[in-house]
């Protein structure tokens, strides 16, 4: 996989060639419906995948974050996918973050302020973990937290090296974007949850 350069890098040519045929291959994967775990790592490869299940999400998606840094939420890939889903009719959006230092600064709250009737927003300090029955290389140490997303109640990012950015993907398994579903809404009746006002984001 091609290394991630710092954010003032120049890309070369090849860097370029190389994320647009990224973008190529997660489109073919969600045109097709196609059950198929991936794993993806770094902000350009996450913002990616963010701005794809965005692009096709057709009624919800909830994100689990940390409290949307930057790194990967203000990049033109994500925040192009978002707010083209927001622009469609009778979708939802609900945010748990776990950090409200960035409220008020992220570029992505300045988009969740136009679309208050569909963006809910919450912040909770419960520590969510996935432990997967079987060894992989992306199950998470104890004190490592999960950041994820889920759309349409079958597409899912999950991610288990917050640092690296590093995830699983699958823009078609209903059953494990079912149980990342119920994560979240533990996370949601956590008695640490409130909720925060989408216009005052």
């Amino acid at each position: 996989m091609t290394s991630q350069p710092s954010p003032h890098t120049r890309f070369s040519s090849k860097y370029v060639e190389d994320l647009n045929d990224y973008v190529d291959f997660l489109n073919l994967l969600a045109y097709n419906d196609e059950d198929k775990v991936f794993y993806n790592s770094g902000p350009f490869h996450a913002a990616a995948v963010m701005g794809t299940m965005f692009n096709n999400a057709k009624y919800n998606v909830q994100v689990f974050s940390g409290g949307f840094t930057g790194e990967v939420s203000d990049k033109e890939i994500y925040l192009s996918g978002l707010k083209g889903f927001l622009d469609r009719p009778g979708v939802k959006l609900d945010v748990i973050i776990q950090d409200k230092s960035r409220i008020k600064k992220g570029r992505i709250f300045q988009i969740f302020r136009e679309y208050p009737s569909k963006v809910t927003l919450h912040f909770t300090d419960a520590k969510m973990r996935y432990s997967p029955s079987s060894d992989d290389d992306i199950n998470p140490s104890p004190e490592q937290f999960l950041h994820f997303c889920i759309a349409d109640q079958k597409m899912y990012r999950l991610e288990t090296d917050i640092k690296n950015y590093r995830a699983e993907c699958n823009f078609n398994d209903p059953n494990m974007a079912g149980i990342l579903k119920n994560i979240f809404q533990q996370a949601l009746s956590h008695n640490s949850t409130e909720e925060i006002s989408v216009t005052n984001s």
